[in-house]
């Protein structure tokens, strides 16, 4: 028999625990793996406990309001209290408008750089523009 390497030592139970969770939300593998991120086949391994829940279907049932601990360790509450799984996405919310706040800067960014530069090639032209009029009447003269 081929021994499982795991970063968890509680592989089986984690997968028990995630069991429970679908149980309680009354879902299946398939709805529960794609609101966690991840694909059905893969969580079926998961909840079997033959290999270990990856770290972003972890934060995938964190946001979902499930505690981590207990998932991983089976201590404590399954789930987070109401006041920090609020506090979580009050975080990912305020999170996720900086993102967008950040992306329009970057956009208003760009149009100010490209603005500019047209400036620039537009003075560069007409520094051409008076060079080549000073060389045709050095030429005249």
């Amino acid at each position: 028999m081929k021994a499982k390497l795991s970063i968890f030592s509680d592989s089986e139970n984690i997968g028990k625990r995630l069991k429970m969770i679908r149980t309680e939300l009354e879902i299946s593998q398939s709805k529960l793996s794609t609101q966690i991120g991840i694909a059905q086949h893969n969580f079926s391994r998961y909840e079997r406990g033959q290999v270990d829940l990856p770290i972003h279907a972890m934060a995938g049932l964190y946001i979902l309001g499930y505690n981590l601990n207990w998932l991983i360790c089976g201590k404590g509450h399954m789930k987070n209290d109401e006041n920090e799984s609020k506090s979580n996405k009050d975080k990912i919310d305020r999170l996720e408008k900086e993102v967008k706040n950040m992306k329009n800067k970057i956009n208003r960014f760009e149009i100010e750089n490209k603005e500019l530069r047209n400036e620039l090639i537009q003075r560069f032209r007409e520094i051409v523009d008076l060079q080549n009029q000073l060389l045709d009447n050095k030429k005249r003269e």
